[in-house]
């Protein structure tokens, strides 16, 4: 294969959810390779609120398809909270909650419908009613604005008590949430990895795909409990048979690398390829690169470009660097060395450090013209003040330290 080594975007247990927004709960994530983003299609099991499924008149029926609890049963899917349409969840809550005020899973959607149009105030209304009356997802998702100090100051102890007590009454989110606490050791908890592994084990045996990911990964890790690749492997085909794009990545990443189940690059790419298609920008990369490398499959360089360059634009800072690498050197595309300095320094800029050490330590493996590249890029940005002469001096070595953390 041509050109410098290829980045391969490993698997590491930095589940970075970013679980909330503003006491969102775990809906909207982001992070390092296989990072769970909700599942589209998951159902939870019976012991959760009852009341959740919903039975009553249209506008009841409408307010759960809009906003409703992702994992509660049997019959809705639910919307992750960054995928909510709030004006139409709102009027469509709004109108259920003028038929039946009292309905107090009625009342928690319509906090989630608040909540995703930013209005915490209102939301946090919501939650604390439903919770009032009962309703478990209410208190799980009350519980985070408690955490987060949403409104108000932090009351960490407070909210650890309703996830507690919905937990106790099986709700998998608050389940998942504790685990998560635990995990992260968030909000000033102490972390704590078997408690985060008892709290996960609950919610995933309920259904819970995002759970069922996060236990697989630290089984696969260790975190907290011995390595077992073929537990790991179990949890991660359930969830990706439950709509998890993560799992279907990390599915191909332990194909790949044979974590729990022998290496089979072809099992890599087709899972790979079907987070891909659900436009997971991690399994883009990975599967980018066994296009270029040829494992698996036909070695395709078009098609590793198409793949590196919809994941570099979608943020991912190994795509980035790959994408430099085939600019450089004319593969699946044009050769560009313009193009290749800018996708190095987009690489560095979203937090690549393999890529500023390879530059840094290494120069030697780029060309002359890409490195000339790289001084204007930086001489625009105010970072170099030498002559672009393609010689990687230090001058240009401490104006490529500068880039990371900067805006592109």
């Amino acid at each position: 294969m041509a050109g410098r080594w290829v980045q391969d975007f490993e698997s590491v247990m930095q589940v970075h959810h970013s679980v909330w927004r503003k006491g969102a709960h775990r809906l909207a994530l982001g992070g390092a390779l296989l990072l769970a983003l909700a599942p589209r299609a998951a159902l939870a099991a019976a012991s959760l609120d009852a009341a959740t499924v919903p039975a009553g008149p249209a506008a009841a029926a409408e307010c759960h398809r809009l906003a409703g609890e992702p994992y509660a049963p049997p019959a809705f899917a639910g919307v992750a909270l960054d995928q909510i349409d709030p004006e139409a969840a709102i009027r469509a809550c709004d109108a259920a909650r003028l038929a039946d005020p009292a309905d107090p899973v009625l009342a928690d959607l319509t906090g989630r419908a608040y909540q995703a149009r930013g209005d915490f105030d209102r939301a946090w209304r919501y939650f604390e009613e439903a919770a009032r009356r009962g309703n478990a997802y209410g208190k799980a998702n009350l519980a985070w604005f408690y955490i987060e100090g949403t409104i108000g100051e932090q009351d960490v102890p407070r909210g650890i008590a309703l996830l507690e007590d919905a937990a106790r009454e099986g709700n998998s989110l608050a389940e998942y949430s504790l685990g998560l606490l635990y995990r992260e050791g968030r909000a000033g908890v102490e972390p704590d990895a078997q408690k985060a592994i008892d709290w996960l084990t609950r919610a995933a045996a309920q259904g819970h795909a995002v759970a069922m990911y996060d236990l697989a990964i630290m089984l696969r890790d260790g975190t907290g409990v011995p390595m077992d690749g073929t537990a790991s492997l179990a949890w991660l085909e359930k969830a990706a048979a439950l709509g998890d794009t993560d799992s279907m990545a990390a599915l191909g990443y332990a194909h790949e690398q044979g974590i729990g189940t022998p290496v089979d690059f072809i099992r890599a790419r087709e899972w790979y390829a079907r987070a891909a298609d659900a436009h997971q920008i991690d399994a883009m990369t990975n599967l980018g690169r066994l296009y270029e490398a040829g494992e698996g499959g036909p070695q395709d360089y078009g098609r590793a470009y198409d793949l590196y360059r919809q994941a570099a634009e979608g943020g991912n800072p190994t795509a980035m660097a790959n994408l430099a690498n085939l600019y450089e050197f004319g593969l699946g595309t044009s050769a560009d060395p313009k193009q290749a300095a800018f996708w190095l320094a987009r690489a560095i800029m979203a937090g690549n450090a393999d890529t500023l050490n390879q530059l840094v330590s290494s120069p030697q493996d780029f060309s002359a013209e890409v490195i000339r590249a790289l001084q204007e890029f930086l001489q625009r940005r105010g970072l170099y003040a030498g002559k672009p002469d393609g010689l990687l001096n230090e001058a240009t070595a401490r104006g490529l330290e500068k880039l990371p953390g900067t805006e592109p």
